[in-house]
């Protein structure tokens, strides 16, 4: 008897969940590709790629420092003992200060990219969060970082997304 029941309410629920999935409208979008692709994004990107472009350069000097001082204890050979002793030493402090200026870059970089792309990312969860509510969707997953193993083109929304957020803030 008890299984009857239990067999009864798995097909009631069976029947309204296939009811219930006709109601589903699912989405997904690539904000990667978002961010890279909408206005205001290339702008971020314009921006910092100038800024690591900046960054090179003066480490620049540094660099080529390094290779010349490398490059003579190469060549020097014969050097005294000594010499060759001090130069290696004055190579791994040069080394070492390259790393941290190099660090301390990439983390500028880095601190940079957040502060331009966090309204940017504020503004497509608007634009996604509005297109969810006005269109029906029951649910709109980022393609990248879901558990999303595979979704239909037909149901990509990164484009729309795109286009209205550029409609909306790029006046």
């Amino acid at each position: 008897m008890l299984r009857k029941v239990v067999v009864l309410a798995g097909l009631l629920m069976m029947g309204s969940l296939s009811y219930g999935a006709d109601l589903v409208k699912v989405g997904y979008v690539d904000v990667q590709k978002v961010l890279e692709t909408c206005t205001e994004g290339k702008e971020a990107r314009r921006k910092l790629d100038k800024m690591v472009k900046a960054r090179e350069e003066v480490l620049l000097p540094d660099k080529k420092a390094i290779d010349a001082l490398n490059k003579e204890l190469e060549e020097q050979l014969l050097m005294r003992e000594e010499l060759r002793r001090q130069k290696q030493i004055e190579l791994q402090d040069k080394i070492r200060l390259f790393e941290t200026k190099r660090q301390r870059a990439f983390d500028d970089v880095k601190l940079e990219e957040q502060k331009l792309t966090q309204p940017i990312l504020s503004r497509v969860n608007d634009v996604i969060a509005q297109m969810g509510v006005e269109d029906g969707y029951t649910v709109i997953f980022e393609k990248n970082y879901s558990s999303l193993l595979f979704a239909s083109e037909q149901i990509d929304l990164t484009d729309n997304i795109i286009r209205q957020l550029d409609e909306k803030y790029n006046r």
